[in-house]
């Protein structure tokens, strides 16, 4: 069973983008539902201990268990269920430059994880994914109801964390690129 994510604060407006940048596929206002493809709600999993002892342990990874866990799950024929009702709180960071700076490295790090890195990305590129990634948190926000999310200043934000993230994954995709022609 997947669960969702709840904001933990900090409960400014670049909490709230910080917030909705991570866990667009995870808020509390989703319907319950079974997963039937890989998508990112499919996280924060709670395992059966027979399933999960079938399974074996999670990668040993900084980024990406979920998934692979995920792709484990399906692969063996489990299905997996989201129920918002059951809630993780995610504390973020308490200055908006450390929420800068963190989705920066987790874009770096998403970088690192990826097996193929994207050819001839350019910073057009980059700004067209980050703009894509703010248009779905926007819609996530929207959908919130329960908190008052002054969704102006929060946009805003929401612009400034979804490029540093698709920025640092730009840097290190080319730091990559550079090192294996190096190696060649």
């Amino acid at each position: 069973m997947a669960s969702s994510v709840t904001n933990a604060g900090p409960f400014t407006s670049w909490g709230w983008a910080f917030y909705f940048l991570l866990y667009t596929a995870r808020t509390d206002a989703q319907p319950a539902r079974l997963l039937v493809e890989a998508e990112p709600a499919a996280h924060g999993v709670s395992y059966d201990g027979d399933v999960l002892r079938r399974l074996g342990p999670f990668s040993d990874v900084r980024i990406g268990e979920d998934t692979d866990m995920a792709d484990r799950l399906r692969s063996a024929g489990e299905a997996i269920w989201l129920e918002p009702g059951i809630r993780t709180g995610h504390l973020g960071p308490s200055r908006p430059l450390e929420m800068v700076g963190d989705l920066f490295r987790r874009g770096r790090r998403r970088a690192g994880a990826t097996a193929h890195p994207a050819k001839n990305r350019s910073l057009v590129g980059v700004a067209r994914i980050a703009l894509r990634r703010v248009r779905s948190a926007a819609d996530a926000m929207r959908n919130e109801t329960r908190y008052r999310v002054d969704s102006r200043r929060t946009r805003a934000w929401l612009y400034g964390g979804s490029f540093a993230y698709h920025l640092g994954w730009f840097i290190e995709e080319r730091r990559r690129s550079k090192r294996s022609s190096l190696q060649s």
